[in-house]
């Protein structure tokens, strides 16, 4: 046998051409060697990498032979995770990640692809739980830095505060001085968060995580002009300048794990709206085509989706309201108003809450704004937010004149939160919630007439918060519905609803237990239930 197939030389060669970028002639070693070995695990696995950029398939098969012949290899896992992840098959991903951690729990790296993998599929809950474990064996920053992280997305302050203070070297580190900044907001000190988000800011200059968190300190500080700025500025460093606005291109966001028919035929009636209205930007036009070829074609049909990657989340159309005051209705008793909210059992609901013109041009917005969001897709609707394109004058200005309004309900609370959601006509809605605020508006902009039921459509509330010793995804979480339900039933909580009516606002306490009345609008883009929520207090 030549020298170069001797098992120890082959082997060098093959990993000198892998770490030297020659992947064509690494191929060739491996082809070469398994005609003379079948049974080559590692010609197999360095076959994978030579191939996983031009023939992501054909390396995805040689990876599994690999792990075929050596099924307790940690590396292979590692790879084929990898390789499942280029081809968007998370589930494979994740159980392959999985299996490299158990196998080699020592190897950092094998947790963090874990981590990562969890947290792009949005399951944030397990993401915790792993990294906890990976901490009991690796106490390192970055570990820690993704503790914070997801303590402050799931708003558990008393853990997030913890890791900052159990671990000070956090400090040092600028995208945990954006945790810490949140974590002060939340125990009200807006000068000290205002230093970790602008001290962030200057060792990185484009995080548009920290933007927000200038604007949500400007908010507690009801410096609405600041907030705004800050948000914008955000936006574009995440997204770009829209189409509409500015000829510069915008950034695309990559695609994710999964994409849902409710996203895609949404975002597809949208570029068509805009294109009758006359505002589809130019280079938005082909686009028009890709869309169509999905929605015939599923969506999942990944090659086809790829087309569409330029404008995935794109701030294509984004209308940008100029309407002056007041926004709000000016013929009703705002004081009576709130003392019927004040003598109720804290809640009251009226119509007619916007001026005429407030109403058409908030509604105009999110008709033409291409800022909907698929992270409810699965449940038949997509969500605009104030962190991410749903913030201008017009929604601050309905804020700000409300709060002034009803000064005895507000008493100087801040504007903390902000969403639209926009429901497909026979969406079941939101599930069974509480929200972590005192006070929350709700109010609906699709005209009437779109609502095949008159009765429904609208709110369903009960008169009981959740106990106190309830953490914030006990009263929040999918998988606490039979929890809250049962709860609802024993405390014998009385349910209020309120059916929909364009323009009709409802005014209630936080913590009372919340959710859609089922849905049955016609179809059609205009006729798509949007309501609009604001959240007050902390």
């Amino acid at each position: 046998m030549h020298d170069v197939f001797k098992p120890h030389h082959w082997f060098e060669r093959a990993c000198f051409l892998f770490e030297n970028g020659q992947l064509r002639e690494l191929e060739m070693l491996c082809r070469e060697i398994l005609s003379q070995d079948k049974q080559a695990a590692d010609a197999y696995y360095l076959l994978g990498l030579a191939l996983q950029s031009t023939a992501p398939h054909e390396a995805l098969q040689a990876l599994k032979r690999a792990l075929t012949l050596n099924p307790q290899q940690a590396d292979y896992h590692r790879q084929l995770g990898h390789s499942y992840r280029r081809l968007d098959q998370w589930q494979e991903a994740l159980l392959h990640y999985q299996k490299a951690v158990e196998l080699e729990p020592q190897i950092l790296s094998h947790w963090l692809n874990l981590i990562r993998g969890l947290r792009i599929t949005r399951q944030n809950e397990r993401a915790n739980q792993i990294v906890a474990q990976a901490l009991q064996i690796h106490h390192d920053p970055s570990l820690l830095e993704i503790a914070l992280d997801l303590a402050v997305l799931s708003s558990n302050w008393e853990q997030a505060s913890r890791l900052l203070t159990q671990n000070p070297e956090l400090q040092a580190r600028p995208r945990c001085l954006i945790s810490q900044g949140y974590c002060q907001i939340h125990s009200g000190q807006f000068a000290e968060a205002q230093v970790s988000f602008e001290t962030a800011l200057k060792h990185l200059p484009e995080t548009w995580e920290a933007w927000n968190g200038l604007a949500d300190t400007a908010l507690c500080r009801f410096d609405w002009e600041k907030a705004l700025h800050c948000f914008e500025k955000a936006f574009r460093l995440r997204h770009g300048p829209a189409w509409n606005q500015a000829s510069a291109s915008s950034k695309p966001a990559p695609l994710p794990p999964k994409i849902s028919p409710t996203k895609l035929a949404h975002d597809h009636a949208q570029l068509l709206y805009l294109q009758t209205q006359g505002l589809l930007p130019a280079q938005a036009r082909p686009l028009l085509e890709a869309f169509q070829n999905t929605a015939k074609m599923g969506a999942e049909n990944r090659k086809l989706l790829e087309v569409l990657n330029p404008c995935w989340d794109a701030p294509i159309y984004i209308n940008t309201p100029q309407l002056k005051s007041p926004y709000l209705n000016p013929n009703h008793d705002y004081e009576a108003l709130e003392f019927e909210f004040l003598k109720s059992s804290g809640w009251i609901n009226w119509d007619s809450f916007l001026t005429e013109a407030a109403l058409e041009a908030l509604r105009k917005c999110c008709l033409e704004s291409t800022f909907w969001r698929d992270y409810y897709a699965e449940e038949g609707y997509l969500g605009a937010f104030m962190d991410d394109g749903f913030a201008n004058r017009l929604l601050f200005g309905i804020a700000q004149e409300l709060t002034e309004a009803m000064p005895k309900i507000f008493k100087n609370l801040p504007l903390r939160y902000l969403w639209a959601f926009k429901y497909h006509s026979e969406s079941k809605g939101i599930r069974l919630h509480a929200d972590q605020a005192q006070i929350n508006l709700n109010f609906w902009l699709t005209p009437d007439s779109a609502n095949l039921d008159p009765t429904g459509g609208g709110l369903l509330f009960y008169d009981k918060k959740p106990p106190e010793n309830w953490g914030f995804q006990a009263y929040n979480d999918q998988s606490s519905q039979g929890l809250i339900e049962y709860w609802l039933k024993e405390s014998q909580a009385q349910e209020q609803k309120i059916a929909h009516r364009q323009n009709r606002a409802v005014l209630f306490q936080s913590k009372f237990f919340h959710r859609s009345d089922p849905l049955n609008f016609k179809p059609g883009y205009e006729n798509q239930r949007i309501n609009v929520t604001m959240l007050f207090g902390s």
